[in-house]
């Protein structure tokens, strides 16, 4: 099957190239820097409303570009990230769940995939990855067997451990180590060499920075920088790295030439596990773990010079699933015929065109919520945190099976109105009963390597350096009393 999608893709180039799609025109095609956060919530960006810690760069993307303030993901990092990959629902490819080497084995992101950095090579685009991956940690998932160039980041490479090695390409180059200890080692000095290296190419980057997640650890330079203990100092170290990539761009004179994105994979934590690791979701109710919007509604701040209107903000509703069909037609590629695939282009809606119906009309979390027309349905009961044990709720409450919230009126979903609009209720059950009954016919599987002989990691770990894995820096903070 793996064969069958590389000459689906060749067949695509081809017709692109007849089509007059040559390297040149490439060339001229905007750069796109997409650089996606790991458990930041909605709240935890100045110009989104944060308090206790500062965006200076972020917000200024903000005030060169548009702020959107309705863009959904899925609630945990692997089925985001599926669903940004793919343009499908994390349902429809298999991979509903985050994925974890040591409970679920060799499974990852099916190679018969067509993903968007695929989409982007056929069009002349040279594409990295640089952070997190987190769609399987076996050979035949490895990133670059999934359409990227370039690849710097962390990956279980080594059979039999959770440590975490830092990879360059297929060369391991450290190991364990920690990848939320502070500026996560060289990711930044990897992503502006790549850059540099292909300043007079059309380049797609994904700048996956594995931060706020928890552990928070803030590099020494940001400790104590803000108000808000380790995460806010991590919210600040965000911000620093955000605009060295973006002080790249403009020495090297591309950054009216390149998209520039800002968003999350989810939403943060928002009930304590420890003094460091609560995030902010604003108005939003909830966060990370649940299908309440403060868990899949983060922020989304979108600059292009000359198409994007600065200043600007934006009640459009779009998800990651709509950036695979959105930057296929920037690109010039047809999306893939021969799938479903849920996302939609929202190129419309990135340039301020405003139409009596949107693109995207209905944001599903399959089985779970529906958003339509403002409002919002629960077709399952949604406890907080993810948790059945009440005793770990804390202030918050659950949702029943069949509450409906109305999110014109109330963001925070604090008033199930049910009762209230039985016709409503009727309406958007009935929209999620047929979208299950379609996506049962239409799923694709996941990834599975459990009879493949060769699906360990092929790395070069020749020159492989130990690493500290952060425990003794934890361990030596505490001492000082941080």
């Amino acid at each position: 099957m793996g064969n069958l999608k590389q000459i689906g893709i060749l067949a695509l180039a081809h017709l692109l190239l007849f089509a007059g799609v040559t390297s040149v025109q490439a060339e001229s095609k905007p750069n796109v820097l997409f650089y996606l956060t790991d458990d930041l919530g909605y709240g935890d960006v100045g110009c989104y409303g944060a308090e206790g810690q500062n965006t200076p760069a972020i917000d200024q993307l903000a005030k060169e570009g548009t702020r959107f303030s309705h863009f959904y993901v899925h609630q945990r990092c692997s089925p985001s990230r599926a669903a940004f990959m793919t343009g499908s629902y994390a349902q429809r490819v298999g991979l509903a769940s985050v994925i974890y080497k040591h409970k679920e084995g060799p499974i990852g992101l099916n190679p018969d995939e067509v993903t968007l950095p695929e989409l982007m090579q056929t069009a002349g685009y040279k594409t990295a990855l640089v952070g997190k991956w987190h769609l399987g940690e076996w050979e035949p998932f490895h990133p670059m067997n999934h359409g990227f160039d370039y690849f710097y980041g962390f990956l279980k490479a080594t059979e039999g451990t959770e440590d975490l090695s830092l990879v360059e390409n297929r060369k391991e180059l450290k190991v364990p180590v920690k990848k939320t200890s502070g500026q996560a080692p060289g990711m930044v000095e990897a992503a502006v060499n790549f850059i540099t290296e292909h300043q007079d190419e059309s380049f797609f980057l994904l700048y996956s920075d594995p931060m706020p997640h928890a552990p928070n650890e803030p590099s020494e330079r940001f400790q104590g920088s803000s108000q808000r203990g380790d995460y806010g100092d991590v919210i600040h170290e965000i911000d620093w790295q955000f605009q060295e990539l973006m002080t790249a761009l403009k020495e090297l004179e591309i950054e009216d030439d390149t998209i520039v994105v800002f968003t999350s994979d989810n939403g943060p934590p928002v009930i304590r596990q420890s003094k460091e690791d609560v995030g902010l979701t604003g108005p939003l109710r909830d966060g990370k773990w649940t299908n309440f919007e403060g868990g899949v509604r983060v922020p989304f701040i979108l600059r292009w010079p000359g198409k994007v209107k600065a200043g600007k903000e934006s009640d459009a509703m779009m998800g990651l699933i709509d950036m695979l069909p959105t930057f296929c037609e920037i690109a010039g590629v047809e999306v893939p015929g021969d799938r479903v695939i849920d996302g939609v282009s929202v190129l419309p809606q990135f340039l301020g065109e405003r139409k009596s119906q949107p693109l995207r009309d209905v944001q599903i979390v399959p089985g779970a919520t529906i958003i339509h027309d403002g409002w919002k349905y629960y077709s399952a009961k949604q406890t907080p945190y993810n948790k059945k044990d009440p005793s770990q709720w804390g202030s918050f409450q659950p949702a029943e099976a069949g509450a409906l919230f109305n999110l014109n009126e109330d963001i925070g979903e604090t008033t199930d109105v049910s009762d209230q609009y039985p016709e409503v209720v009727k309406s958007l059950k009935k929209k999620m009963e047929a979208f299950m009954a379609e996506l049962e016919t239409t799923s694709r599987p996941v990834g599975d390597a459990s009879n493949d002989p060769d699906k360990n990691f092929k790395l070069d770990r020749s020159e492989v350096k130990p690493g500290d894995s952060g425990e003794k820096k934890r361990r030596d903070r505490k001492k000082k009393g941080a």
